[in-house]
């Protein structure tokens, strides 16, 4: 996990120093069993979850590997730094701070949306918008858990007890540490409350922060308290007996659509007549257990009802759960004028994302001229690629970028930011901004006929209605940057194949119909002395490519520009220049190259330790050898050498 905890580059240097200094870290301390929240520091665990930024990582010992259990001496779970003991190399959780004392609990410290490299601070590390003693609670019955006299909110938005402070105050928001500096963007993570309206009445499940307790109350009518039997005598409601009288601060139910999107919510406050089925030192007590409704406590009735509940902290699950507490609830972000923001951040959701497929490009770019929409949330710390742009939406995609910029993010509401069209032809070239292919001058005759070859503008041998040498044979031969053209649609190879280096490494190979990989195609690994060398494999198709399920490996920098029907495969049809994968696939599909097509359909369902089910990597051998007739488009793509970290 080292390798997904990195911040960007940017920002490293600074906050790693920050960081270090200013945080008071508790993330791997466990806390002593306790009846009431005492004076001290409780960490918390869980995860909260945007589709705008990912996943955020309340603690660098969390349970990244999905198995339910937080181990600090599992190398996946522990990413917090060597010094602590854990595999990574940053130190980091959020924590409730509790001084009786003076009558505060606040939230501080910061969390990692590890998915796009963002900090979220709730206490200034030094230098920050945060507020200086961490965001505050709102206390029982109205009382504030603040520092005196330090903040007055009106009384629609101190009642909600455990729930963080809402106001526009910035002492009740959590900073977004790379929006600060941003125009037209607020770093402000507020937490906003409203009422339930005529719907907030009823039964409650799902209740955490519980005490077990007892009353005196008549024994036929147990909501009717008493002192002495006459009472319950008189009344006709038996006699007066000890019945308990068990009470939860908080209780939030969520209603899920089939699609396991959040419909609707309703929390409740000072929640009396309470049926606790969970032993309260059982994981099943907890807040987040809500999501999945595994938390079977229940209350009759609560004093105040709201569809909105902000944050809530279950300070109570930490003196269980191995000294953990948790939050549930919502977060909310956006710039009041441009509209600009990440939008709500769900703590403690119910979404999985450990065995969910996605793709990644390794040391490379997406660029999409429409929309670009993952079906699934990325593991937590994982991204599809170092810059992501698109001309409309993007959702469930994550770039792993170095920008400050949060412009140049893989935020939704860039819409229209691509520059990058598909190639188009004009004059016997496919251009874009990237460069321009000379398609006519790659396969237009220049001279006399050799055995059925040809030679081209560029003094190239062009071989047409010819495989490739690698397709029927694993023999050490190399490309030899000859052009091999294929007048129909090809289907294969019929077992794996080696793309050799040597004394030209380079090569093109066209189809004139649609490409159907069968067996893996790889690059050999074979000495060179220079440049030219390098195995550097193109595939110009005009046509649709697609890899089949048992696929590991394929090679070569894919052009695909379809049959020339369809200009971007809108209305999609077989042959409009579609990149397919077919799936499950028991492994990741590497692919050894830039891909150019006009849509992608990855099916590849493989999930497995977070791996990703296609990894694109920009290898950088067409830059290095690109075949003759391609140097100039290969100048315009990103370069080899450049490192995200």
């Amino acid at each position: 996990m080292k390798k997904h905890f990195h911040f960007h580059f940017y920002i490293r240097i600074f906050f790693l120093s920050v960081l270090a200094s200013a945080l008071f870290f508790v993330a791997y301390q466990k806390i002593a069993q306790a009846t009431s929240v005492e004076n001290g520091t409780y960490p918390f665990a869980g995860w909260a979850w945007s589709p705008n930024i990912g996943w955020l990582s309340l603690n660098c010992l969390n349970d990244f590997d999905g198995d339910g259990v937080i181990e600090d001496n599992d190398p996946i779970d522990d990413t917090c730094s060597a010094g602590s003991g854990g595999s990574g190399s940053v130190d980091y959780n959020l924590s409730l701070e509790v001084n009786n004392t003076n009558n505060t609990r606040a939230v501080t410290g910061c969390a990692w949306a590890g998915n796009i490299g963002w900090w979220i601070c709730f206490d200034d590390p030094g230098g920050t918008e945060a507020p200086t003693n961490g965001v505050f609670l709102n206390g029982p019955s109205g009382d504030l858990y603040y520092l005196p006299n330090t903040l007055t909110l009106s009384p629609d938005n101190i009642l909600v007890e455990n729930s963080l402070c809402h106001d526009d105050d910035a002492v009740c928001h959590a900073s977004i540490l790379p929006l600060e500096d941003e125009a037209d963007w607020t770093w402000e993570l507020g937490f906003p409350i409203a009422p339930a309206g005529g719907s907030g009445s009823g039964v409650l499940d799902s209740c955490f922060n519980c005490t077990v307790g007892s009353k005196q109350a008549c024994s036929e009518l147990h909501s009717f308290s008493c002192l002495t039997d006459a009472e319950c005598i008189d009344a006709d409601i038996g006699l007066c007996v000890t019945v308990e009288d068990n009470t939860c601060d908080n209780c939030l139910k969520y209603t899920y659509d089939v699609y396991g999107n959040t419909t609707s919510t309703q929390a409740g406050y000072q929640c009396s007549n309470c049926s606790i089925t969970t032993p309260l030192d059982e994981q099943d007590a907890r807040c987040p257990a809500n999501a999945y409704n595994d938390n079977t406590n229940s209350c009759q009735t609560c004093d105040k009802y709201y569809s909105t509940p902000g944050l809530m902290v279950d300070y109570a699950s930490s003196t269980v759960n191995d000294g953990f507490g948790y939050m549930c609830g919502w977060g909310w972000n956006k710039h009041s004028v441009s509209g600009f923001g990440i939008g709500w951040l769900q703590f403690s959701p119910r979404i999985t994302a450990d065995n969910n497929p996605y793709f990644q490009v390794d040391a490379g770019n997406i660029y999409s001229k429409g929309n670009i929409t993952g079906t699934y949330p990325l593991p937590p710390n994982r991204y599809n690629a170092y810059i992501i742009e698109a001309g409309g939406d993007i959702t469930n995609f994550y770039a792993s970028s170095t920008k400050t910029n949060a412009q140049g993010l893989s935020l939704p509401v860039q819409a229209n930011s691509s520059i990058i069209n598909f190639p188009s032809l004009s004059g016997g070239y496919y251009k874009n901004v990237l460069g321009k292919i000379d398609y006519d001058g790659l396969v237009t005759r220049v001279g006399e006929e050799l055995m059925g070859y040809y030679f081209n503008k560029y003094n190239v041998l062009v071989k047409p209605d010819t495989p490739p040498p690698f397709w029927f044979s694993n023999n050490p031969f190399t490309l030899d940057n000859d052009i091999y053209i294929l007048n129909t649609s090809i289907t294969g190879p019929t077992v794996n194949r080696n793309v050799n280096g040597g004394q030209n490494g380079s090569g093109i190979v066209i189809v004139n119909g649609n490409l159907n990989i069968t067996h893996n195609i790889t690059y050999a690994n074979t000495d060179v002395d220079k440049l030219s060398e390098i195995a550097s494999l193109v595939w110009i198709v005009n046509g649709d490519v697609t890899i089949s399920t048992g696929v590991t490996e394929v090679a070569g920098t894919f052009i695909v520009l379809g049959d020339g029907e369809s200009p971007d495969c809108n209305p999609v049809a077989v042959g409009c220049g579609q990149f397919i994968t077919t799936g499950p696939g028991s492994d990741t599909l590497n692919i050894y190259g830039s891909v150019i097509a006009k849509k992608f359909d990855l099916n590849r369902t493989y999930a497995t330790n977070g791996e990703p089910a296609e990894k694109f990597i920009n290898d950088g051998r067409l830059q290095a050898n690109p075949p003759k007739g391609m140097q100039n488009f290969a100048k315009g793509l990103p370069k080899m050498n450049y490192n995200p970290y």
